[in-house]
């Protein structure tokens, strides 16, 4: 939306408006993230959860070895 700014304070303005920009963006960008969040537990939910954009999160893979292990039956780089 477009809005007139006075000259005077304008750069105090202007910072306020990216500041409010840059918090919304960090918003949405975080409320997109945690939608996309799953939770799975299970081996036959990963290539499924991975193939709808979703991001795994897999309780029992905290291990890099585990990481490369799910990258490769899972067909993903």
């Amino acid at each position: 939306m477009k809005n007139p700014v006075s000259l005077e304070n304008i750069g105090g303005r202007v910072n306020q408006l990216l500041e409010t920009i840059q918090k919304e963006m960090f918003v949405r960008a975080r409320d997109s993230y945690f939608s996309r969040l799953k939770e799975i537990t299970r081996w036959d939910e990963v290539v499924h959860v991975l193939d709808n954009k979703g991001v795994a999160v897999i309780p029992w893979c905290e291990v890099e070895a585990c990481e490369d292990d799910i990258k490769e039956r899972s067909g993903r780089s």
